[in-house]
């Protein structure tokens, strides 16, 4: 299942939703702009990582923002774009995650890892 999640079609859906959404580039300083480019290029890789259970978020780039009502700032922190999709394929798809069970509050790494240890080996 987590093979099925992790197909190049719905990783094209979430893709599409990141660009759409815009926003700043994180640590790495790559924008949603590139991420279609970068996908391309890193696809087997990046699943491959995401599958092993290898694959780490990358920091958050934090900034200041003003609080509103302009009484001092909040840092806000701002995930890599890879990271973006990954979260944004997890929301397109959690209702087929979480029919064998809900994970707590882990990282949607951790669920995605976990996930594979209870399904069926085809």
């Amino acid at each position: 299942m987590l093979e099925e999640i992790l197909d190049y079609r719905n990783i094209q859906k979430a893709l599409q939703q990141v660009i759409s959404n815009k926003g700043a580039g994180g640590i790495d300083g790559m924008g949603t702009g590139e991420l279609r480019e970068w996908l391309e290029s890193h696809w087997m890789g990046w699943k491959g990582s995401i599958l092993e259970g290898k694959f780490r978020p990358q920091a958050v780039r934090k900034v200041e923002i003003p609080k509103p009502g302009g009484t001092g700032k909040r840092m806000l922190g701002i995930p890599c774009v890879t990271d973006r999709l990954l979260q944004q394929e997890y929301r397109l798809n959690k209702d087929t995650l979480y029919l064998y069970g809900k994970y707590g509050d882990d990282s949607i790494y951790v669920r995605l890892h976990q996930q594979k240890k209870y399904l069926p080996r085809k």
